[in-house]
């Protein structure tokens, strides 16, 4: 008889990323640098971890939330299983804007009616029950995919969303206030929603990147790009909704890949496995890059290859040894 062991992917993704917060965390330097404010965990309805996040550059909060998670088996055997099997994850990223935020503007009428009502608290997030109140398809920006291969040092990350999430009224939307009465608030044939997801997401994929590369000691050792065509959202008076085809809207996916093996026919099968990755669900690859240099503009992030060779203090008043009485 053979016996495997078996990896619970949701609790493998779950200490990750408590391991990643904790570290940011519990270092007043890097929490800084990396512009974290407050971090609270959570659990949805059916267990999954998820997470609000506030930044210092941003006015509203992210959730971070686990909605897939899986084993792909490569082998059969005890010996490889280790080696052999990836798991991976999706996360999916809200923003909640504060009413302040240019964002906020971008989110369609019931999204907004959502934000200003009895459904979020004085942090700028979901309360309890207005967390398991909210449609799922309210302040959604993007996904973040995370594969872990061999080990937890052994990982590709994926942002993916497109650069507006568009939504049409066909029939215009009219709402009655607290008197009674009804006042269009969207014209016929107008744009409804126009949030810009890509932005947003990749917002928050870089600050999971540069904080596992702090959390690893790691540089990337690849990057990659890949886009497709996306759809606007055409929405009647009875709620139907299509989505349409339209070539002013892209999604865009960017991965980022950490891999510790040295094994020619290792690194082979990892370069491999992270195009591949690019090239799923008819993405048109754009480019991969070994450099920060190499990365088009807008997705260059040159920290991700120096935060690991950063010193940070993890107490404000800590006198560090890297200063010397001479």
């Amino acid at each position: 008889m053979i016996i495997k062991s078996h990896i619970d992917p949701i609790a493998a993704y779950e200490t990750l990323l408590l391991e990643l917060f904790q570290k940011i965390f519990q270092n007043d330097g890097a929490q800084r640098y990396l512009g974290f404010s407050q971090v609270s965990q959570l659990a949805t309805l059916d267990g999954l971890p998820s997470w609000y996040l506030w930044f210092s550059e941003k006015r509203g909060a992210y959730s971070l939330t686990l909605i897939e998670g899986d084993t792909m088996s490569g082998g059969d055997n005890m010996s490889d299983h280790q080696e052999s099997d990836t798991l991976e994850a999706r996360f999916l990223v809200r923003y909640f804007p504060d009413p302040g935020d240019d964002s906020f503007d971008a989110l369609s009428c019931f999204e907004q009616i959502a934000r200003l009502g009895h459904f979020f608290d004085s942090t700028g997030t979901p309360s309890f029950d207005g967390g398991r109140a909210i449609h799922d398809g309210f302040f959604v920006a993007g996904y973040v995919d995370i594969l872990i291969h061999s080990s937890r040092a052994d990982v590709d990350f994926f942002c993916s969303a497109p650069n507006r999430w568009r939504e049409y009224r066909l029939d215009g939307l009219k709402l009655t206030d607290k008197r009674g009465e009804s006042r269009e608030v969207v014209s016929p044939g107008t744009v409804d929603r126009d949030f810009p997801g890509w932005d947003l997401s990749f917002f928050i994929f870089d600050k999971i990147v540069s904080s596992f590369c702090f959390l690893s000691g790691q540089a990337p050792r690849r990057t990659g790009a890949a886009a497709r065509p996306f759809f606007r959202y055409e929405i009647d008076a009875e709620q139907h909704v299509n989505a349409i085809p339209d070539t002013d809207i892209t999604e865009s996916v960017f991965g980022v890949c950490f891999s510790n093996g040295t094994g020619e026919d290792t690194v082979k099968e990892r370069d491999a496995s992270f195009v591949e990755q690019l090239h799923s669900q008819d993405f048109a690859l754009i480019g991969i890059w070994e450099g920060p240099d190499e990365i088009p503009a807008q997705w260059r992030r040159p920290e991700w290859w120096t935060i690991n060779t950063k010193h940070f203090h993890a107490d404000p008043d800590h006198v560090c040894s890297c200063y010397e009485d001479h």
